[in-house]
């Protein structure tokens, strides 16, 4: 784990700073300047307009009563891509670019969702209980105070 933060945090920088310079000495200076500063307003454009969609996709979602979970880490990675492009560097602007292409998110999902589904344990647990909550006259289990009612939603995707 701390390797792969000193990868993050002192070697991607360096590349992208190494990567900078290369375009200040290759390129005359104001069209350096433009690139960094164009990347910096569409990128944030792009970023918008997707974390807009993402938005009403996860609205519509709750409304059906479903849980966001494709739109919300759709969220997070729309959310990374604006900062990555709002950060100056060649690297971070080619990772932000890649965040907002809707290909690209949804592989990166797919995998997210199934390293959390590695790493997330789900357990249940069952007790009884003498409570009887009062249920309209007309449910099947109106006399048993047993009964627990659920529901449960599976969404694949």
């Amino acid at each position: 784990m701390l390797a792969r933060l000193f990868l993050l945090f002192v070697l991607v920088p360096t590349a992208d700073l190494v990567l900078l310079w290369i375009l200040f000495i290759t390129l005359p200076w104001y069209l350096s300047l433009l690139w960094i500063v164009a990347t910096a307003l569409m990128g944030s454009f792009i970023a918008r307009q997707q974390g807009a969609q993402v938005l009403k996709e996860i609205r519509r979602e709750m409304q059906r009563n479903l849980l966001p979970a494709n739109s919300l880490i759709d969220g997070v990675f729309v959310f990374a891509a604006g900062i990555l492009l709002i950060t100056p560097g060649v690297l971070t602007d080619l990772a932000g670019f890649a965040l907002l292409t809707p290909s690209i998110r949804t592989f990166l999902r797919q995998r997210t969702l199934a390293y959390l589904k590695q790493k997330i344990q789900v357990e249940t647990v069952s007790f009884t209980s003498t409570f009887a909550a009062q249920r309209a006259p007309h449910h099947p289990h109106f006399d048993d105070p047993n009964v627990v009612e659920g529901e449960v939603v599976d969404r694949k995707g």
